[in-house]
C-alpha cells in the first residue's frame, strides 16, 4: 500500500498520509451510534464566516455543523469501501483525509483562489462523497467482489441543493454543486483519452483549478497501491487543459468569437440557441473546431418560439416568477389540468390524459411561435427531457427555471399554500429531485424560493442582455 509516501504537486511537496486524530474513533464505534458528534458551539454561519477568512477546515467541524442540513454526513463513518481503492477505510476516514489534503494544497500550491473559491473548496472537499451511503453496493467486478457507489457524485449535488441553499453568495452555491458532480472529471478525461471538445465541456461547467485542486486532494486521501497512477493522471488532467487553453476562467469569446459576430443582427433566443447547439455539437464531435460552426448555423438562423421549463418542488418559487414573468406567454399548468379533468390538481389517476392534452397545447404553441411556460415540477432528467426534445423539434429557443429554496422552507410554505399537498408526498419530491445539468436548456435561469434570480447562464456568453441576478 502507499502509506507514508509524498508526492511532488506545482513544485511542493504534500504528505499523503494525513490521518486525522479523530479517525481511529469513527472506525470503531457501533453502527447504530449517531451522537459521537458533539454540536459545537459556533453557529453555522459563524463556520462560514470563519472559512471565508481562509481559517481552515476539519471535518469534525464539518459534521458538526452541517449535520443538521444534511444528515448523511453522520453516516459517512458507517458506510465501508473498497479495501483495494480505499485501504483507509470508510467514507468518513476518506473524507477526513481529503480534507485535510485539500487544506495543505490551499497553503502550499501556486494555484492562487479568491475567498470564495476556497470556501467552495473547502465544501466541496467535505460533501464530495455526501451520498455514498445511499448508492454503495457490492457486487463482482473484475473476478472478485468490490464496492461500488455508483453515480454517487450526481446524485450528492442533487441532495446538497435545498440543504445548502442560502447559506452561501450564489455563485458559491452554483460551484459547491459543480465540483461535487465532476469531482471524477480529471481522472476519467485522461483515462478515455479524451480531446479538446471534452475538456472544453468540463471548463463550461466548473473552474477547472479549484477541479483539479478538489481531485487531486481526492487522490491523496486514500490508501491504495495505484495511488501515484491516479495522481499522476489529474496531473495529465491540468497538462491538457493547459494545453487546449481551459485552464483559465471558461471564456467564450476565445472559441466562439466569430460565430457571435456572424449572429449579432438576430434576436438574443436566437443568437443563444444557435450558440449552445453549436457548442453541443462540437462537444459531441461533430466538428473539430469552434469556427466551422459558422458554416453549420444557416439553416438555424429562423424565428423560433420561446419556452420556459419550471423545475422545483411545490411551494419552491415557481409560481412567484411565473407571476412576474408570464405576460404574453401561455401558461401550461398540469396540476389546473387536473382539477379539469378530476375536479382535483392532486388527483393522477388520469395523468395519462393530463399529459396529452398538455403535450398538445405545447406543440400547438411551438407551431404557432407563441411563448410558452410548462408550470410543472420537472423534478427528473427524463421528464425534463423529453419537454426539450420536443421543443428542438420545432426549432423553439428553451429555458429552464430552476428553483432553489431552502429545505425548511418548503415545508413552511407547504402548510400556507392554497391546495397544499401532503408532507410525504413533499418528501417524495425532494427525494427524487434531479439537479439539472447545464446541457438541459439554451438557457437557465437560477432562482430562490422568493422568485429572484441567483444566477442566469446567459450573463456567460451575452452579459449585457441578461438581467442581473438580484442577490
Amino acid at each position: 500500500m502507499c502509506n507514508n509516501t509524498s508526492h511532488r504537486h506545482l513544485g511542493k511537496t504534500i504528505s499523503s498520509n494525513r490521518t486525522p486524530p479523530h479517525t481511529h474513533t469513527l472506525h470503531t464505534q457501533p453502527r447504530r451510534t449517531r451522537h459521537i458528534y458533539h454540536k459545537g458551539h459556533k453557529p453555522m454561519h459563524a463556520l462560514i464566516e470563519q472559512l471565508q477568512q481562509d481559517e481552515p477546515l476539519t471535518f469534525t467541524q464539518g459534521v458538526q455543523h452541517f449535520s443538521d442540513r444534511c444528515p448523511m454526513l453522520l453516516d459517512l463513518q458507517h458506510t465501508e469501501q473498497d479495501p483495494i481503492w480505499h485501504a483507509e477505510g470508510n467514507v468518513a476516514i476518506h473524507t477526513s483525509m481529503v480534507i485535510d489534503a485539500t487544506e495543505t494544497l490551499l497553503e502550499e500550491s501556486s494555484i492562487k483562489r479568491t475567498d470564495e473559491q476556497r470556501l467552495a473548496l473547502r465544501l466541496a472537499a467535505l460533501f464530495h462523497d455526501i451520498a455514498k451511503p445511499v448508492t454503495t453496493r457490492t457486487e463482482e467486478k473484475d473476478g472478485r467482489m468490490c464496492v461500488l457507489a455508483p453515480k454517487h457524485a450526481k446524485r450528492g449535488r442533487s441532495y446538497l441543493a435545498y440543504r445548502l441553499a442560502s447559506l452561501l453568495q450564489p455563485t458559491t452555491y452554483l460551484e459547491v454543486l459543480q465540483l461535487v458532480a465532476h469531482h471524477h472529471a480529471p481522472i476519467q478525461l485522461p483515462i478515455r483519452n479524451k480531446q479538446a471538445p471534452a475538456y472544453h465541456k468540463i471548463a463550461r461547467k466548473v473552474d477547472t483549478r479549484s477541479l483539479y485542486m478538489l481531485s487531486m486532494a481526492d487522490m491523496l486521501g486514500r490508501t491504495c497501491d495505484d495511488q501515484q497512477t491516479q495522481i499522476d493522471y489529474v496531473h495529465f488532467f491540468q497538462l491538457e487543459c493547459e494545453n487546449y487553453g481551459y485552464w483559465e476562467p471558461y471564456n467564450p469569446q476565445k472559441d466562439w468569437s466569430g460565430l457571435l459576430e456572424q449572429l449579432t443582427a438576430y434576436p438574443i433566443i436566437t443568437q443563444e440557441r444557435i450558440l449552445m447547439e453549436s457548442i453541443w455539437e462540437y462537444e459531441r464531435g461533430l466538428y473539430f473546431h469552434p469556427e466551422e460552426a459558422i458554416a453549420r448555423s444557416y439553416d438555424k438562423q429562423k424565428e423560433c418560439a420561446e419556452v420556459y421549463i419550471m423545475c422545483g418542488p411545490s411551494g419552491s418559487g415557481k409560481s412567484t416568477w411565473i407571476e412576474a414573468n408570464h405576460k404574453g406567454k401561455k401558461i401550461i399548468s398540469l396540476d389546473r389540468l387536473r382539477e379539469l379533468h378530476t375536479g382535483k390538481r392532486a388527483d393522477q389517476k388520469h395523468n395519462a390524459h393530463v399529459l396529452h392534452d398538455a403535450r398538445e397545447s405545447f406543440k400547438q404553441c411551438l407551431r404557432d411561435k407563441q411563448a410558452v411556460i410548462w408550470d410543472a415540477t420537472n423534478l427528473r432528467f427524463d421528464f425534463r427531457n423529453v419537454l426539450f426534445d420536443i421543443a428542438r423539434q420545432y426549432g423553439a429557443h428553451v429555458t429552464l427555471v430552476v428553483a432553489c429554496p431552502r429545505l425548511k422552507t418548503l415545508h413552511k410554505r407547504n402548510k400556507k399554500r392554497t391546495h397544499p399537498i401532503k408532507r410525504s408526498a413533499l418528501d417524495r419530491q425532494i427525494n427524487s429531485f434531479q439537479w439539472p445539468d447545464l446541457d438541459e436548456a439554451h438557457r437557465m435561469i437560477f432562482i430562490d424560493e422568493k422568485g429572484e434570480c441567483l444566477d442566469d447562464t446567459r450573463t456567460r456568453f451575452f452579459p449585457h442582455q441578461a438581467k442581473a441576478p438580484t442577490k
